[in-house]
């Protein structure tokens, strides 16, 4: 392929476009997880709040399966886009939607029948238990919608269909919003719960209304395909690991805060989780694209734009990194009164800990765009180990080490995670694979 056709290749998958939408969405989602905490500490206390970051594992459990679905899936129709293959394109996208409901109706039963020892297992004994037990019982309707929500949401933007994207999630944080307020005051705490559940729906319905053109129109059936189960699983399994990351995280730090310093150590690591997964997830602009440029270069065969997209999305995370550490440090002051804490000294751990945490952003980007790089260049098991690494596992291994020092060191701990962990595979490629930190070598171009 010559320079002229690969620069003209190269412009087919634009960087801001992508990045816009995805960036504005997660926000817009982590956004929508903070309105409900928010909404619910400052109407309900200090209790309250924690609580509802107790069921944060069962959450994360089913995020993880439907982001699964949803990345590997899109990479595969992205991937049949590259290569013109309309019906292949139809197959995934009905494989996919199929799979969505049928993951939906499974949470759902899981949700709803055992309710009771779910809730017990994260909060027996605890001053939180009865908050906990009302603000579970709505999660298991919106484990019935929030599948499809996701599938629609990535398959539409791969498609290039960002103005859709972008009023969904708008509308469904506006929605969220509202009948938080609302349906709070009136039913307590699972109002605000209820609230997700409208807004997940109202969302369903808008990114539906896209399918009226076209360009974003696929033939549907009900149809389920153990092969194609099994390629989304290998394509979407290094990202999606992700949300174990945060299942080993969030177990670990609110039982570390809770044995150690009570209430108040609960509503610190509320903070520190909220903050660190606000990361997290609005890292997923950078990596959307990506996503969308790895997967359609290798259908195109286009070693020279794959090399190019790497070297944007590197500088793209150190800029983001850098943004995120800079307004956790100026902003700090204000994040407590935002989730409605009151007691003075929590409010001074929890400004001081923020700062602290000014510290992880960049490493928390630069360890995501690394592993997704991996993820779609055929190297599956070190992107699942960075993730685990520098998401889950040294993060919950500092903080258990340090916490008993002092509170603030749950901040430190988390901070040191993600660094340890870049540090790690950057030695584990230099020294045992003696190679470059990202290289080319193993895609399956």
């Amino acid at each position: 392929m010559n320079s002229e056709e690969s620069t003209n290749t190269f412009d087919r998958v634009r960087f801001f476009p992508i990045f816009m939408a995805a960036t504005l969405s997660a926000f817009i989602d982590v956004i929508g997880v903070l309105l409900d905490e928010t909404v619910i500490g400052n109407l309900f206390g200090d209790t309250a709040f924690g609580a509802v970051n107790l069921l944060g594992p069962y959450i994360t459990t089913e995020t993880f399966l439907m982001y699964l679905l949803c990345v590997g899936g899109g990479a595969l129709i992205v991937r049949a886009h590259g290569r013109h293959d309309r019906d292949q394109m139809d197959r995934i996208f009905s494989h996919c939607l199929t799979s969505c409901i049928m993951l939906g109706l499974l949470f759902f039963a899981v949700f709803g029948i055992f309710d009771r020892p779910l809730v017990d297992l994260v909060a027996a004994g605890t001053p939180a238990y009865d908050y906990t037990y009302r603000a579970f019982f709505w999660e298991r309707f919106t484990a019935l919608v929030a599948p499809l929500y996701a599938f629609l949401f990535t398959y539409i933007m791969y498609m290039g269909g960002s103005i859709f994207c972008i009023v969904a999630t708008t509308s469904l944080l506006g929605s969220n919003l509202l009948f938080s307020v609302v349906l709070g005051r009136m039913m307590g705490i699972s109002g605000v719960t209820c609230a997700t559940f409208i807004a997940n729906v109202i969302g369903v319905l808008i990114l539906l209304t896209a399918f009226i053109f076209p360009a974003y129109r696929l033939r549907f059936r009900l149809y389920f395909s153990g092969r194609t189960a099994l390629e989304i699983f290998k394509l979407g399994l290094g990202e999606s690991t992700i949300f174990i990351s945060q299942i080993i995280i969030e177990a670990s730090v609110n039982a570390v805060s809770l044995r150690l310093y009570s209430i108040r150590g609960l509503a610190v690591a509320a903070i520190i989780i909220n903050l660190y997964e606000l990361v997290a997830y609005v890292s997923e602009g950078i990596s959307e694209y990506e996503t969308v440029a790895i997967n359609e270069y290798i259908g195109q065969g286009n070693t020279d734009a794959l090399s190019a997209s790497k070297l944007l999305t590197i500088r793209a995370a150190l800029i983001e990194g850098v943004v995120f550490g800079v307004l956790f440090v100026v902003l700090a002051p204000f994040v407590p009164e935002l989730f409605g804490i009151e007691d003075p000294e929590t409010v001074r751990i929890a400004v001081a800990t923020v700062r602290i945490l000014g510290l992880s952003p960049v490493f928390i980007c630069l360890d995501r765009i690394l592993a997704v790089f991996y993820q779609y260049t055929g190297r599956i098991g070190r992107c699942v180990a960075t993730f685990l690494l520098a998401w889950g596992i040294c993060p919950a291994v500092f903080v258990c080490m340090l916490a008993p020092i002092s509170l603030h060191f749950l901040g430190v701990g988390t901070v040191i995670g993600p660094t340890a962990a870049l540090f790690l595979m950057a030695a584990y490629v230099k020294y045992v694979r003696k190679e470059e930190m990202l290289t080319l070598d193993g895609t399956v171009i």
